[in-house]
Order: structure tokens, then C-alpha cells, then sequence
């Protein structure tokens, strides 16, 4: 199952991130986008407890950190994530559900609209030349 400890964990890394560009800002920053990439999972390695796991990571993050979720996008999703997204997003409310994009291999002009090319790291086809990359930290 999902370990709650490491989600409470990254929930929190979020929300620190959060302050960190805030402050660097100078303006509020209380809501970050996910960008999970399933490129390399087959149908072997997508069974029901990933679903069950999706659903907790949502069901936690409107309980505990609310609206911190700008948009949710999943790129190089297989086929069947999309069958398995479109039962388990009829339990959801239609807010949580609009914040979610299942996208396949097909997924940059969509996610273009959401982050800024140079806000990408590279092997997901962004141009960001960040020191260490460009998977935030509060650093």
C-alpha cells in the first residue's frame, strides 16, 4: 500500500517549496503542479493498488493541504491508466477531476500551456539549465 509517512512527507516538501518561492518571488505561491512520467511502465506494472494509491494521494491532499494542487499531469501514460482514471475519477468531485490530465507519449503542447518551456527539465523535453536541474528544491 502507500506508505502515509513518506506522502506526509512530500506533502510538506511541497508545501515548503511553496515559501521558499514565495519569498523569492515576492509574492504568494500556494499551489504547485505534479508532473508524474510514466514512460517505461507496461500494463505488468500498472495493477490495482497504483490506482488505489492515485486515489489516496488525492483523498489526502484535499483533506490536509486544500487547493494546494494547481493541476495534476501524468505524460507517457499508457492506455490503460486512461480506463483506469475514467473509474476511479467518478468517485471524485468534478473540481479534483478537472485538475487531472492523463496524457500519452503526445503530452507537450499540453503541458506547455501549464509550465513554461525553460521551467522543464530536459528529459521531458524542456530547456532548463538550472543548477542541479530542475526538480525543485528549498535549497
Amino acid at each position: 500500500g502507500i506508505n502515509a509517512e513518506y506522502m506526509g512527507l512530500f506533502m510538506e516538501l511541497g508545501s515548503q517549496l511553496c515559501r521558499v518561492q514565495s519569498e523569492r518571488l515576492g509574492r504568494p505561491i500556494h499551489q504547485f503542479t505534479y508532473i508524474m512520467d510514466m514512460a517505461g511502465y507496461r500494463l505488468s506494472h500498472i495493477h490495482r493498488p497504483i490506482f488505489s494509491a492515485l486515489k489516496y494521494i488525492i483523498e489526502n491532499d484535499k483533506q490536509n493541504y486544500p487547493e494546494t494542487t494547481y493541476v495534476a499531469l501524468v505524460i507517457n501514460a499508457p492506455s490503460i491508466v486512461s480506463v483506469g482514471w475514467n473509474i476511479i475519477s467518478k468517485v471524485l468531485d468534478k473540481r479534483t477531476r478537472d485538475k487531472v490530465s492523463i496524457l500519452g507519449s503526445n503530452y507537450h503542447d499540453s503541458l506547455r500551456k501549464v509550465v513554461a518551456d525553460e521551467n522543464l527539465p530536459g528529459f521531458i523535453g524542456g530547456s532548463c539549465t538550472c543548477k542541479g536541474g530542475c526538480v525543485a528544491s528549498p535549497d
